[in-house]
């Protein structure tokens, strides 16, 4: 190193010039980075940076293979002149660079790769250190925006399940005034619970629908965790489905390994992201106390049929119900099919059944909830 050399005068570009160049064919970057000329540079960067000279040292070969989007450990090893497990022995702080965010991990097949984020180029351009991202007083569309960006990266592989685990966390954390974030944050989830709600959330943002089943758990999820998340839905065990957050989807025809946010969770998380789709519910729902009384005849079996219907409504009865169905692993609820031709009672029945058991009725379209061709 030449003496009249300032570094402090020097950019961080110009910094990672000369560390690339002296390092050069130097070796194992644990025993080079103590060599006075390569310790004085990538001291003064890692300062710089808030890194230690080794994590600079590390940062400064990856920037050097910029804009490859698929770096190795043995790129880096090979611009050393090293052995790739001199590489491997420095994942620890390669991953303190990754989740500072300077460098992204991805799974490319079976093989771990890099690449450096265009932000990150952008910094050492204009000579400063990463700002990190600031999530603060967004917008709910703004928010899950980013929730669904980082979601889809997990999904590509792109990132992986720590890396979404935080940044949704930091999301979330940074928008108290948002009801959603919230509300997610009193649940208490944590790790592959937490990431399967949101994903549950995003998809019913999106699509306004919010199936999840276990196929879906299982592309969502590593292989591991997807069969164990699996196994608790499975035995009515997951977390999700004690708290209530989520319920079976459908009614008895509907498949046995699908779920939904209940109608709850739904208010308490999407009511303020999606207020038209609250809204139209609350349209489409009839109230018990405004059903005026209206006097049926039946022939003598179908009044019989009508009178049980009503006992099983009654709020002690149906009660009971439920605890029954549910102690034998079955939804805790049921449907009627009421048939007949146009003009015979069959609407007007479910009303004064409503009204004499205090239930209010939600129109529903089905056509809208299932496929024309199931059934």
């Amino acid at each position: 190193m030449k003496k009249n050399i300032n570094l402090k005068e020097m950019c961080l570009m110009d910094l990672m010039v000369s560390l690339s160049s002296i390092s050069r064919g130097q070796g194992d970057p644990k025993t080079i980075v103590s060599k006075k000329e390569i310790a004085v540079y990538a001291s003064e960067l890692g300062n710089r940076l808030n890194f230690t000279s080794l994590q600079a040292l590390l940062l400064t070969q990856f920037v050097n293979l910029y804009p490859d989007c698929s770096i190795s450990s043995k790129d880096i090893a090979r611009h050393l002149s090293c052995t790739n497990l001199a590489i491997l022995a420095c994942y620890e702080d390669i991953k303190v660079l990754r989740e500072r965010r300077y460098v992204a991990e991805y799974k490319e097949r079976d093989n771990i790769a890099y690449y450096v984020p265009i932000n990150v180029i952008i910094a050492l351009r204009e000579n400063h250190a990463l700002k990190p991202k600031d999530y603060s007083n967004m917008s709910g569309d703004e928010m899950m925006d980013e929730l669904i960006s980082t979601l889809n990266a997990f999904r590509r592989e792109d990132i992986d399940y720590v890396d979404a685990f935080n940044t949704t966390s930091e999301i979330v954390a940074a928008n108290p005034h948002l009801s959603f974030c919230r509300q997610i944050n009193e649940y208490g989830l944590k790790d592959e619970d937490w990431l399967l709600l949101l994903h549950v959330c995003c998809a019913y943002y999106r699509n306004r629908q919010s199936k999840l089943d276990l196929d879906e758990i299982h592309e969502f999820l590593s292989s591991g965790a997807g069969f164990k998340q699996a196994r608790l839905f499975r035995a009515n065990k997951h977390i999700l489905l004690t708290k209530g957050i989520l319920e079976p989807a459908g009614d008895e025809l509907a498949s046995e390994n699908e779920w939904c946010l209940s109608h709850r969770a739904a208010k308490e998380l999407m009511g303020e992201l999606c207020p038209n789709i609250m809204e139209s519910s609350k349209r489409d729902v009839l109230n018990a106390d405004g059903i005026g009384t209206k006097a049926l005849f039946y022939p003598v079996k179908t009044a019989r049929q009508v009178s049980e219907l009503e006992k099983l409504l009654s709020p002690e009865e149906f009660s009971r119900v439920q605890d029954s169905l549910e102690a034998h692993g079955m939804r805790k609820g049921f449907a009627c099919l009421f048939y007949g031709t146009p003009g015979t009672g069959k609407t007007e029945t479910v009303l004064q059944l409503a009204r004499k058991t205090g239930r209010n009725i939600m129109q529903v379209d089905m056509s809208q909830m299932r496929d024309k061709y199931v059934g």
